[in-house]
């Protein structure tokens, strides 16, 4: 199949669906996203990923001459457990739904955990990273690396940055509580220190009395021979504490680093404060890390996401084509019958099989024992004021294990 470049089988070609096996069927690929509230520059990347994949592989379809039609159902979660759970439900009994692309975050991911694994819906986020959602044998597939990997890579870039204190401030949810837990670890592993910091509700809106908490632990912890930062882990609500950060000299004159919630954020560049102060402090992020070899894959595609959304998606958006590709083919491979759980359940060891032998727009999609992708490499980007303004710029990745900058 050539689909955006992409190099993989056709559904008849080495172990995918023989040309005997095939049916006429609808496929509907479910999509649970975040288009109108929390980190919804991913979810509208996503969106239009996914539609892009829908579309490669009806073309590719019928090219093939396989009476098989793709259809794409999206619902806006806003990032809401709730709804994620409320949407899921929607489109298993509504429209059938076997394969579902998503949720973006961890809090919704353990929501409809339980859904999944007693419907036997194959479930795979392209963003969700708390390790304490990583077991084998469920429902629930990642195409990104869990936490415990992206914790070694900030923490590696902090020690390269020769920072020795750091003080967290992180949202009380799974995926940022497992950011702030690994990096925390790795760091330590590295011989440095992190404080008590500030762990703040899902829920929370008003920042005032924790920025100033924070501000606190860096004056306090600022004493000769350390050199302190500090590590945000959240999605868009950061940008309401970077706009309040901004009044405190003690958390101007530091580096902050961030886990990957705010990484390549349009709606962080929208707020010119926030951006302002993001630049003065060398805002620092992480992102799955591209594979070099698969730029003539990579590139193209995200060009036409750009095309549609107005900005240059991340890894993790591309991620979601890449999951909607693999999630569909073995779906073609497995017929799947209305309330037959057993025979839904039959598509997780073929997606397994299928995700480790495919190559596409993140390179290769290998996945560990507990269905989450293997490979652990990282790009790093700042917020910068160059010549064409407030910007994101690549500045440097975490590879094998070592800081490159």
């Amino acid at each position: 199949m050539a689909a955006m470049g992409v190099s993989f089988m056709t559904p008849f070609e080495s172990g995918w669906a023989k040309p005997d096996e095939v049916v006429p069927r609808k496929i509907v690929v479910g999509a649970l996203l975040s288009l109108t509230g929390e980190w919804s520059s991913l979810g509208l990347a996503s969106q239009a990923a996914l539609q892009i994949a829908v579309d490669d592989l009806n073309a590719e379809f019928r090219e093939a001459g396989l009476p098989t039609v793709v259809e794409l159902r999206v619902e806006d979660t806003k990032l809401d457990p709730v709804l994620a759970e409320q949407a899921f439900l929607k489109l298993t009994r509504r429209y059938n739904v076997s394969v579902v692309i998503g949720p973006q975050s961890s809090s919704e991911v353990r929501a409809i955990k339980p859904l999944a694994d007693r419907l036997g819906v194959l479930v795979v986020s392209q963003g969700s990273t708390a390790s304490s959602l990583a077991f084998a044998d469920d429902a629930i597939f990642r195409f990104c690396p869990a936490d415990v990997e992206e914790g070694q890579a900030v923490a590696g870039l902090m020690a390269v940055d020769k920072i020795t204190t750091v003080v967290p401030f992180w949202r009380a949810d799974p995926g940022n509580d497992g950011l702030h837990n690994s990096t925390k670890s790795a760091f330590a592993a590295l011989g440095g220190t992190f404080t008590e910091g500030v762990r703040y509700a899902e829920s929370e809106t008003s920042f005032t009395d924790e920025v100033l908490a924070i501000a606190g632990q860096v004056r306090a912890a600022s004493v000769p021979g350390a050199t302190v930062a500090v590590y945000l882990a959240s999605f868009d609500e950061g940008i309401a504490i970077l706009e309040l950060a901004r009044n405190y000299p003690e958390l101007a004159g530091v580096k902050w680093y961030s886990g990957d919630g705010l990484t390549q954020s349009v709606a962080l560049l929208a707020s010119p404060t926030a951006a302002a102060f993001a630049a003065a402090v060398r805002f620092t992020a992480p992102t799955v890390g591209l594979d070099p070899a698969a730029a003539s894959i990579s590139q193209p595609l995200s060009d036409k996401i750009q095309a549609k959304v107005g900005f240059v998606p991340d890894a993790f958006a591309l991620a979601a084509y890449d999951a909607t590709i693999v999630a569909v083919l073995s779906r073609q491979e497995v017929p799947v019958q209305r309330g037959t759980k057993s025979r839904v359940k039959s598509l997780w060891p073929t997606f397994v099989r299928n995700a480790n032998r495919y190559w596409g727009a993140t390179g290769a999609t290998t996945l560990n024992a507990a269905g989450d992708r293997k490979v652990g490499n990282y790009d790093f980007f700042t917020v910068v004021d160059a010549a064409g303004g407030l910007s994101w710029q690549f500045t440097g990745a975490f590879v094998n294990g070592q800081v490159i900058e």
